[in-house]
This record gives structure tokens, C-alpha cells and sequence, in this order.
């Protein structure tokens, strides 16, 4: 199953890079979507669309992004930024639109290997004659986007390539929203929350946004870690909004620096990201750090002692001090970026980070809610379906043996759709993997169906009751029971194995209840009972039909509406 990358902007063939992983495209090699490319393959995808590494009918190679969703923000992030000429940054070529409507970006390809993977690969913290190209290539590229009038905003190492000696900073054109992780394979990023700084709850990106960022990319470097790190995406954010970084990380010289460069105000930070690189290369190489940079910002804590700010010395003692505010570029408010919930004065509703005990906590809870939803209509769907059958038919009088029957069947069914709908979303699992752990799921359901209807007197009464329960396993039983054991089993495995019950229970489906999913097993049901002898077509019918509604009505949904709602808050002004 295809995952997706972290940066659509830039493709990498590193050797056993992720980029070279087995994925499914629209598109395959030699095809020729757009017009002058040739397709070598497929790279990568995200939440805006697939990515694609070409070659030019000249023969440049190049990276084509197919953009499928969010068009509009997408392709004006894209236009503001295709004129932009800097070393260190992807080129953005063109954007194109096909006859077909489809919408291509022709980008730039670097042979590098990303940050992020350089960091992934490291034992603590990189050399500094590594981290100081790395630093300076980032520190030039954001300051001639700060030129440029542009704020990056989701500056991190998964964005920021090395392409041969000189390093580039991709996905400064595209809109994004908020990452749940770091260093994994599903970031969907704006601001992945180890690298966010603290103003953007309040809706501020102006440029002290990717200073920030950059001092926390340049810590890493250092220390080997990020400076604020938690369980979850919303303790991290609390921590960049309220605590202090844990300087004991890293080298006691470099402290006074991220004291400055990690401030909660952005006015008390160093003016650009070069004035930071300058700075972490004086300390290190033993040298003075130059008194323009050593007093930008509020703290003092670089200035030699007794000295104060130049910026104050002409002042009145009760004159306010003056913000000096730097005009937000395309500035959002959080409530537009990220889906509602207060805590405090921000807005946050973020899942716990994949693999935690917060996030399984989640999961466990979940489904023993489901689990308790499905019993609970499991013993009242039953009785009024017989109730029902009743009314329509006149001679028909159910049995108890026969409710307390199709209750089971009909909460041993949903249960095992519910498990296994789980199981998929986990696992991504294919198609044909679905049906064949259907296949056995039903098949493990159609012997538990033969031994509660054996036990309950429904098959060869005469057998059990003049034998005993060892006359079951008598030749005489083979020979009796074997045919029904195998109808159960027939029927069971082929109703479950022939519809893809993903599409069930699957949270994007179009509707919460879907009235195809409860006539479609049945129908299923009646078909292949109706050719069984030993099997009551009618009642089986029932129990496939009840779960069909059953595991639609507990099963996790988003409506289109609600889903496109989420989507428009998280993507308005990107």
C-alpha cells in the first residue's frame, strides 16, 4: 500500500529512499499525461494529489505533481511563488492544465537525500561542519523568501534537500495544513508542531514564524533533539506557548543563543535566519558575535555585563517601548487552519501521535464502544424484524429458539465485520486481502452458527437426544451433521466474502447508512440459502441483512458535508 511522503515539492532517489517503494498510480512509466514529459514512475502522494518523477522530451528530468484536491489553494500557492530564483530553493517551472481538466505543476528534481533523513540516520547530533552547510543553506533561502515578501511556515527537515553541495528548501509554494508527527511517513503538514512557533496560535505568520523554525532545526542539529517534545501534538504545542526549552540538551555555550532565537515574542528573536546562522558560527568557532546581532531583540542575556539595548538608551524611563511588527504574509487565523477545540486561548483538535498509549487508549475505547452498540441492537433489531415478519405473515409464529438465534448470528457477524473493519484501517489492506480474511471470518461463522443451532435442538434433534452429545462424533453423526456443517459454512463464507464489506464500515463512506448494505447481503443470503437444503433461506436472509445495517450504524463516519466543512477551515487562505 502507497504512504505518503513528506515533501510533494521535491523528489529524491536515494537509494531505499521511501520515494522508491511500490505504489499505486494512475499514471504508470511511459505515459504521457501532460504534454512534452514522459513518466518514469511513481513517486509519491499526499493530501493534494499524486507526484511523479518524469524526463522532458530534451530529456530534463523533472518532478509533475497531479493535483486532485484543494485545487484552488494549491495552484495559488503555486503561482505566487513560480517567479522566485534562489540556490536554495526548489524551482517551481510551470502549472499546466491539461484537455482532460487535470492540473500538473512542473517542479524541480534534487538527487539529495532530505534533513530529515540525514537526522534519522545520525547517532546524536551531526558534525558541525555538516550542520553549518545545512544551516547556512537554510538561513539564505528563508531570508530571500523574507525578501520576497513570502513566509514559508512549515519549515522542517522533511522540507530541506542537499543537492550536491549546495542545499535547497522545498514546499515553499504549497498550502498545507497541521502535521500530527515528526519523522514519520504521514505528515500532511502547516506547521508540523515540533517546529511551530508559539505566535501561531494567535494567527501571526510573519517572518519570525521561520526564524523560529530554524532555531529549532539548528538545535536539533546540535543536540541530536528538538527542544520541546511531548506524547501528543497538543502537548508540544502547549509547550512551545508556555515552557521554557530544555537547553540542558545541548552545549552549555550555545544555551545564551536559544534563549534569543526560542523566544515566546517574536520581537525578542534575531532579526533573520542569517543573523542566527552568524551567531551559532561565531560561538562555535570561539570567536565574538557582532554587536549587531548580539543586541537584536529584547533579551540581553548576549550583551556584555552592564551594557544595555542601544535601542533604549534614548528613551524616557516611562516612555512605552514601541512594537516593531512585521506584516504577517497571508496571515490565517488558527481557527480557519485547524479543526475546533478550546484549550485556553488556542484552538486544537489533534489526534494522540500514531503508536502512543494515548492513541491506542483511543482506538480501545472506540471500538468497546462499538462492540456495546453492536449488542444493544443486536437484541433489539431481531426481536422487531420477527415482530414484522409476524405482521406480514399471519401463520408465522417465531419461536424464542429462534429470536435468541438470530440475535447471536446476527451479533457474531457484526462484531467480526467491526474487528476486521479495524484491522483494515490499521493495516491498509488490500482488496483481495479483505475478502479472504472475509472468506474466513465467515467461514469460522458458519460453524459457530451449525454448533449454537445443534446446541439449541434446530438440527437432528432425534440425534442429540437419544445419543447424547457423543453420538455427534458416531459415524452415524458424520454422516447426518456433515452436510449441514458444510451448508453453514457455504453460506456463510460466500455471504461474507463476495461484497467488500471495507465499503461498510469505512469512515469517508458517502452516507452513514447506505440501504444497498442491508439489501445486498441479504440478497446474497437468500441466493446461495435458497440452493442449500439444510439451510433456512429466509431466516439466514435476516441475520445478513441486520448486520449489513448494523455495522454501518456503529461504524466511525465524516459526512461529505462535515468533511468538506473541515477541509475549507483547515485549506481558507493557504
Amino acid at each position: 500500500m502507497s504512504r505518503p511522503i513528506e515533501d510533494l515539492a521535491v523528489l529524491s532517489r536515494v537509494k531505499g529512499s521511501q520515494q522508491e517503494r511500490a505504489m499505486d498510480f494512475q499514471y504508470r512509466s511511459g505515459d504521457q499525461p501532460l504534454s512534452g514529459y514522459t513518466i518514469k514512475r511513481g513517486v509519491g502522494w499526499g493530501g493534494f494529489g499524486e507526484v511523479y518523477y518524469a524526463v522532458s522530451d530534451g530529456g530534463k528530468e523533472v518532478a509533475l505533481k497531479l493535483v486532485r484536491r484543494h485545487l484552488d489553494v494549491e495552484l495559488r500557492g503555486v503561482r505566487q511563488c513560480l517567479n522566485l530564483k534562489s540556490p536554495n530553493l526548489v524551482n517551481l517551472f510551470d502549472v499546466r492544465e491539461t484537455e482532460r481538466g487535470e492540473n500538473w505543476i512542473v517542479m524541480e528534481f534534487v538527487n539529495g537525500p532530505s534533513l530529515q533523513d540525514r537526522l534519522k540516520d545520525s547517532v546524536g547530533s551531526l558534525p558541525y561542519s555538516e550542520t553549518r552547510q545545512w544551516l547556512l543553506g537554510i538561513a539564505q533561502g528563508v531570508d530571500y523568501l523574507h525578501r520576497s515578501g513570502i513566509v514559508h511556515r512549515d519549515l522542517k527537515p522533511g522540507n530541506i534537500f542537499r543537492d550536491d553541495e549546495t542545499v535547497k528548501i522545498g514546499d515553499y509554494g504549497l498550502s498545507k495544513f497541521l502535521s500530527v508527527s515528526r519523522r514519520s511517513n504521514q505528515t500532511q503538514s502547516v506547521g508540523t508542531v515540533h517546529y511551530m512557533a508559539p505566535e501561531i496560535s494567535t494567527g501571526n505568520y510573519g517572518r519570525g514564524v521561520d526564524i523560529y523554525s530554524t532555531a529549532v532545526i539548528a538545535f536539533e542539529m546540535l543536540a541530536g533533539d528538538v527542544p520541546f517534545d511531548g506524547e501528543t501534538p497538543g502537548e508540544v504545542l502547549m509547550k512551545h506557548l508556555t515552557a521554557e526549552p530544555d537547553l540542558a540538551r545541548i552545549e552549555t555555550r550555545y544555551r545564551p543563543l536559544f534563549v534569543k532565537a526560542l523566544a515566546k515574542n517574536p520581537d525578542d528573536r534575531f532579526d533573520s535566519a542569517t543573523a542566527l546562522f552568524e551567531a551559532v558560527d561565531a560561538v562555535t568557532m570561539g570567536q565574538p558575535i557582532p554587536q549587531s546581532i548580539a543586541t537584536q531583540g529584547t533579551p540581553s542575556s548576549l550583551l556584555p555585563t552592564g551594557s544595555s539595548d542601544p535601542r533604549k538608551r534614548d528613551r524616557e524611563p516611562s516612555a512605552p517601548v514601541p512594537s516593531r511588527e512585521t506584516p504577517p504574509v497571508a496571515a490565517v487565523s488558527m481557527a480557519e487552519t485547524m479543526p475546533h477545540r478550546a484549550v485556553g486561548d488556542m484552538q486544537l483538535s489533534i489526534p494522540p501521535l500514531p503508536g502512543t498509549w494515548q492513541a491506542k487508549r483511543r482506538e480501545a475505547s472506540q471500538f468497546l464502544w462499538q462492540i456495546f452498540l453492536v449488542g444493544l441492537l443486536s437484541s433489539i433489531l431481531p426481536a422487531v424484524s420477527l415482530k414484522a415478519w409476524t405482521a406480514l405473515d399471519g401463520t408465522y409464529r417465531p419461536t424464542m429458539v429462534e429470536a435468541v438465534a438470530l440475535s447471536t448470528v446476527t451479533a457474531l457477524s457484526s462484531v467480526g465485520i467491526v474487528a476486521l473493519g479495524a484491522i483494515w484501517r490499521r493495516s491498509r489492506t488490500e482488496a483481495a486481502g479483505r475478502h479472504l480474511h472475509s472468506l474466513l471470518f465467515g467461514l469460522a461463522l458458519g460453524a459457530a452458527w451449525f454448533s449454537l443451532d445443534l446446541w439449541l435442538l434446530q438440527i437432528e434433534p432425534d440425534l442429540l437426544l437419544t445419543g447424547g452429545l457423543a453420538a455427534v462424533w458416531s459415524e452415524r453423526g458424520v454422516d447426518l451433521l456433515g452436510p449441514h456443517l458444510l451448508g453453514y459454512a457455504t453460506l456463510c463464507g460466500l455471504t461474507l466474502a463476495i461484497p467488500d464489506w471495507h465499503n461498510a464500515v469505512s469512515a469517508d463512506r458517502r452516507s452513514r447508512v447506505n440501504i444497498g448494505w442491508i439489501v445486498w447481503p441479504a440478497v446474497t443470503a437468500f441466493a446461495i440459502g435458497s440452493i442449500i437444503a439444510e439451510i433456512d433461506a429466509y431466516y439466514v436472509s435476516a441475520a445478513m441483512g441486520l448486520t449489513g445495517l448494523i455495522v454501518q450504524w456503529v461504524s466511525p463516519h465524516e459526512s461529505i458535508l462535515l468533511r468538506r466543512r473541515r477541509q475549507r477551515r483547515q485549506f481558507a487562505g493557504r
